[in-house]
């Protein structure tokens, strides 16, 4: 609600912080630009997994409704642009593998 609020279509959102990746997430989904920045490899991990997958369910904890944990995702639903994923050499020339394994999610 935050982005659309405040945001227009085709504007840029800057999430310097950007942590699961859900603000650059809603700014695809409402048709804005984005940028995420983060520096920790667990949130790119997260973040990357989210833009390229999708979020997993969770199901219902209390009521353990079964038929939550067979919903999929259809595998091209979040196939329709291709997202960027840039590194800083300092970081790549200290995490090569890392970075790697980043790239592969």
């Amino acid at each position: 609600m935050i982005v659309e609020a405040s945001s227009n279509p085709g504007d840029i959102v800057l999430d310097p912080f950007c942590g699961s990746g859900t603000t650059i997430h809603a700014a695809r989904e409402l048709g804005r630009h984005w940028i995420g920045i983060d520096q920790s490899f667990t949130a790119a991990n997260a973040t990357l997994t989210r833009m390229r997958h999708g979020l997993k369910k969770m199901g219902d904890y209390v009521n353990q409704d079964t038929s939550q944990r067979n919903l999929q995702l259809e595998s091209n639903a979040f196939l329709t642009t291709k997202d960027n994923f840039i590194i800083d050499k300092d970081v790549y020339d200290h995490y090569p593998e890392e970075v790697i394994e980043l790239s592969k999610v």
